[in-house]
């Protein structure tokens, strides 16, 4: 059916009829302005297959469209101020059946619970649409519904902008409620925002699915005044997430900048980008709470900062599974601990592999670029600190309360504690004699301690071991202890094949090592022109009743006193 040009004050109803109704001249130039008649402007209602294409629809009563159980393609059709807070999909209702808009744009209408609302486990594909300045208590464009009888909804989002919709409560842009499922490619989440808002470009809820595959998250807001958590995406019980080569820019929460995870969550992302993300609490980008699954793979993350909480990039508790892998973290900051990553709590070892961390900042706290505690082992494999800093402890990791630490071919360059101890690393378990510290293969150079152990500091570890590894250039303060390396109060320190070079402390240049317990191995290092302006140039051994020296080497090293 072809329809002229002009502007139809009527209501349409198909009917039952599989047909194709046509606005020959476009959406531009063929309106159906309901004007508050009825109660929908189009209907489809028997289940129909047909084709709706090329008009502005409106109606300032509830709704514009209503498909129950059709399959009903939708193309060059805008909706425009239609609708009432008090329905739901005021601008599209899909009620089961299958629905494709395509081209079309969604313009200044408000719902209860989104603008475009799926229910009765019907299906949505957009693909070439845009969403502006819709509003709604819940979902402020889309909202993908749950049905007792039913089940949930599901939707296909292509090539297509969602910029300015705001929602009362929580998803600006789609809100995915109990086991949708939503995949996302190639849109832009833009600007979204609201009052009460938790995850202004998408909330989901329990159990919930999405899928963003080369999508743009930007500028989005959670909250009044960024006042609540998750700027973008907000994860509730049991959701699941897929991001894949998008990028989350500029978005603001309270904590998790960009996303906020809780309870059970499963997270996978990889070849993406999170810049200039930022959080009040914690979680400049992302923060994930109680038994999730974590993994970041190839992704970059840049800018991202917390303005009094800690986490610059991540702030991760309570997980069951945390893994990183081939990823950028540049110029975090957080305000406490943790200039990039705070982690606390996790079930298992959290692994960071093939990593680099630069430029990150604590600046009134501990851990430069990363902040490990309470019961969170943690093993970094080829990763790189450069020009990291904490105004406390640990320069590049400070790692405190029940932690097991391993690094393997691992670089600290620049590494800086400004007033605390550990230049690169800080290390107190605060159980002594029964948690571990071990770096194998690692560099650690040009770092600086405020106070003790210019590269690091170690205190009541039940094994320190140290191989294969140098600890260059690294200095404490003038009047402090251990150039290189400070150990307190550990029960076993082995230090084998290791390379101690120009570090410089008031008391052992190179180390100094006091009140450890059992046997202490020194074999096979090297301790070259380490400097120490009291006591003990290249080492400083102090009640330790028994230390074993094997085959080391000692060349150029000075003190003013002994040794």
């Amino acid at each position: 059916m072809a329809v002229a040009a002009g502007t139809y004050e009527e209501c349409i109803s198909f009917d039952g009829k599989d047909i194709t109704v046509v606005g020959t001249d476009g959406s531009g130039s063929t309106v159906i302005d309901a004007g508050g008649r009825c109660e929908t402007a189009v209907t489809l209602s028997e289940g129909e297959t047909a084709t709706l294409q090329g008009f502005t629809i409106t109606n300032e009563s509830d709704r514009a469209i209503r498909s129950v159980g059709a399959t009903l393609e939708i193309d060059d059709i805008a909706v425009i101020d239609s609708g009432t807070v008090t329905a739901d999909g005021t601008a599209l209702l899909v009620e089961g059946g299958v629905v494709t808009v395509r081209d079309s744009s969604f313009d200044n209408n408000y719902a209860d619970r989104g603008t475009v609302h799926v229910t009765a486990g019907g299906e949505l594909i957009v693909d070439g649409c845009s969403f502006t300045s819709n509003g709604a208590y819940y979902g402020g464009a889309i909202y993908f519904a749950y049905d007792s009888s039913t089940g949930a909804s599901a939707g296909t989002i292509t090539n297509s902008v969602f910029s300015g919709n705001t929602s009362y409560y929580d998803g600006s842009a789609l809100y995915l409620d109990q086991y949708a499922t939503v995949t996302s490619q190639g849109n832009t989440y833009d600007s979204q925002s609201g009052t009460y808002n938790m995850g202004a470009g998408a909330y989901l809820y329990s159990y919930a699915s999405l899928r963003s595959t080369d999508d743009t998250w930007s500028n989005n807001v959670a909250g009044r005044s960024d006042s609540y958590p998750g700027g973008a995406l907000y994860l509730y019980l049991g959701a699941e997430l897929t991001v894949d080569g998008s990028s989350f820019d500029a978005n603001s929460a309270s904590s998790g900048g960009a996303f906020y995870g809780v309870y059970d969550n499963v997270v996978d992302i990889r070849n993406s980008s999170f810049t200039d993300n930022g959080a009040t609490e914690g979680g400049g980008a992302i923060r994930m709470y109680m038994y999730a699954d974590l993994t970041i793979a190839d992704t970059d993350f840049s800018g991202n900062s917390t303005s009094l909480g800690s986490g610059g990039d991540l702030y991760i508790h309570s997980l069951d599974h945390l893994e990183i892998t081939g990823s950028t973290f540049t110029d975090s900051t957080a305000d406490t601990h943790g200039g990039s990553m705070y982690l606390g709590a996790t079930s298992t070892t959290a692994t960071i592999s093939s990593s680099t961390f630069t430029n990150s900042s604590a600046t009134s706290g501990d851990g430069g670029a990363i902040h490990v505690s309470t019961h969170s082992d943690l093993s970094l494999d080829g990763v790189d600190f450069h020009n990291t800093s904490a105004y406390g402890d640990g320069g590049a990791i400070h790692a405190s309360l029940y932690v097991d630490l391993s690094l393997d071919d691992v670089v600290i360059d620049g590494a800086t504690s400004v007033t605390g101890s550990g230049g690169g690393i800080y290390y107190d378990p605060q159980d002594e004699h029964v948690y571990d510290l071990t770096i194998t293969d690692s560099h650690i150079t040009e770092c600086s301690a405020g106070l003790d152990g210019g590269a690091i500091y170690a205190e009541g570890a039940d094994q320190l071991t140290i191989s294969g590894s140098t600890l260059s250039d690294n200095s404490a303060a003038s009047d402090r202890y251990g150039g290189a390396l400070f150990a307190h109060g550990t029960d076993s320190l082995e230090i084998r094949t290791t390379e101690f070079c120009n570090n410089s402390a008031r008391y052992g240049g190179g180390a100094y090592a006091i009140f450890t317990s059992s046997v202490d191995t020194w074999e096979n290092n090297i301790f070259q022109e380490n400097v120490a302006a009291h006591y003990g140039g290249a080492l400083y051994l102090g009640a330790d009743y028994y230390n074993d020296l094997t085959n080391n080497t000692f060349v150029g090293n000075e003190a003013n006193y002994q040794g």
